[in-house]
């Protein structure tokens, strides 16, 4: 297959969008629970996207759980690779009292 990841951005978004949602949606913010929360998260991401659908790549994920009493976070990725072949994916998602951000990086092999 000749795929480049921008070919899949809009399925991750939406893949990376239903996760957060199915998790997160229906809780408040508990600092003890962030990590589970977290971990649950990009668990399931990479799940989906170890599908043969999405091939040939290898992808890393990050998920940032802030309680909305924070007084901000500002994050920056930079990344050396291949412009044609190569992406990723930021979605940022909130409920009344929490923001998670979560990227997805895809780097074919």
């Amino acid at each position: 297959t000749d795929q480049s990841f921008t070919s899949f951005k809009e399925q991750i978004q939406e893949i990376i969008k239903h996760t957060v949602e199915a998790k997160l949606q229906d809780k408040q913010y508990k600092a003890d629970e962030v990590k589970g929360w977290c971990e649950e998260i990009i668990r399931d991401i990479l799940k989906t996207l170890s599908d043969d659908q999405f091939q040939p790549f290898k992808y890393l994920a990050n998920c940032l759980v802030l309680s909305k009493r924070s007084n901000g976070v500002h994050t920056v990725t930079m990344s050396l690779w291949d412009p044609q072949n190569d992406g990723s994916v930021t979605s940022p998602w909130s409920n009344a009292s929490m923001q998670c951000i979560t990227t997805v990086w895809g780097l074919k092999y």
